[in-house]
């Protein structure tokens, strides 16, 4: 896909049946996933090591990477009995984070160990035996976002730039990145390169820490193992 393509993101808004299972990552054809090309029984990520599920029973919870305003910068939202639409938990979960709809179709919600992705029109139905945790993960990137070039989102306005993303996504990004290096869920072999560029990233968080918490950096720096 060339750098001035644009992403592709057309749902179907339908009601789907409760049982349908969620989507393997590569579903859709023409997207640009925020990993390297995967196979289509390959997971969307490794296994992981920790759950994020709770033991109360008769709810679904789902889990943010990056939400302002709380303490530890991730959230999770709680529904009860019901029945909700993929679509709207997005919806609720993009207005907790700060994310503008035109960035929603970005994101969509995927299963409690990262193994696939639900599609819009999927209905999670909450009963008294339900315990369900599904994340609210950033899906679609535009290529070269974040590169050298003049990439801008287009917009009636042509005499206002706008970026190509905008910063609460670009936040919840790095949380998502973030949380899925410090999980080792990134997959395959890091090059040099790349392991050089985290560890700048690794010292960039740390300030970051210091600042949102207002703790020196002697302090950050003795409880990183």
């Amino acid at each position: 896909m060339g750098a001035d393509s644009a992403l592709r993101c057309a749902p179907d808004r339908g009601r789907a049946d409760s049982t349908s299972a969620p989507k393997q990552c590569g579903d859709t054809p023409g997207a640009c996933p925020t990993m390297a090309p995967l196979g289509e029984d390959t997971p969307l990520m490794g296994h992981c090591s920790s759950s994020l599920s709770s033991t109360e029973a008769g709810m679904l919870q789902v889990h943010l990477y990056h939400q302002p305003g709380t303490p530890n910068s991730s959230g999770t939202l709680t529904f009860s009995f019901g029945e909700y639409l993929a679509e709207e938990l997005c919806v609720a979960a993009a207005k907790a984070c700060g994310i503008l709809p035109v960035c929603h179709c970005l994101f969509a919600l995927a299963t409690e160990d990262l193994s696939g992705w639900y599609p819009p029109n999927h209905v999670f139905t909450v009963s008294d035996a339900t315990t369900l945790v599904v994340v609210y993960r950033i899906r679609f990137l535009f290529p070269n976002w974040c590169g050298p070039g003049k990439s801008q989102r287009f917009q009636l306005l042509q005499d206002r730039a706008s970026a190509v993303l905008d910063q609460p996504v670009i936040d919840y990004l790095f949380a998502q990145s973030r949380s899925d290096f410090l999980r080792g869920l990134v997959a395959g072999v890091l090059s040099w390169q790349t392991l050089e560029a985290c560890l700048c990233l690794a010292v960039l968080d740390m300030l970051r820490i210091a600042k949102e918490r207002r703790q020196s950096l002697d302090h950050v720096f003795s409880c990183v193992r």
